[in-house]
């Protein structure tokens, strides 16, 4: 088990914010690719319809994730 000596809360943080921003882009951008070709190669309406849900879950993450990578920089 971990305790609270484990944790050091005043060491430096191991990623920027533009690591994690690019790091959820990229996995809005693979679950729209993958969550896609899934409701394409799928006969059950209902499967279809978790897939649909999936992929409009991952548009959102990309389009948030990009809006916040432009946060403090020139477009």
């Amino acid at each position: 088990m971990f305790s609270d000596e484990d944790l050091n809360i005043e060491a430096p943080r191991l990623y920027s914010d533009s690591f994690y921003l690019g790091y959820i882009m990229n996995f809005g951008k693979q679950g729209m690719a993958i969550y896609s070709f899934a409701i394409a190669v799928t006969s059950r309406k209902d499967i279809r319809e978790y897939f649909t849900e999936c992929l409009a879950s991952s548009t959102e993450l990309l389009n948030r994730s990009g809006e916040g990578a432009w946060c403090g920089r020139q477009r």
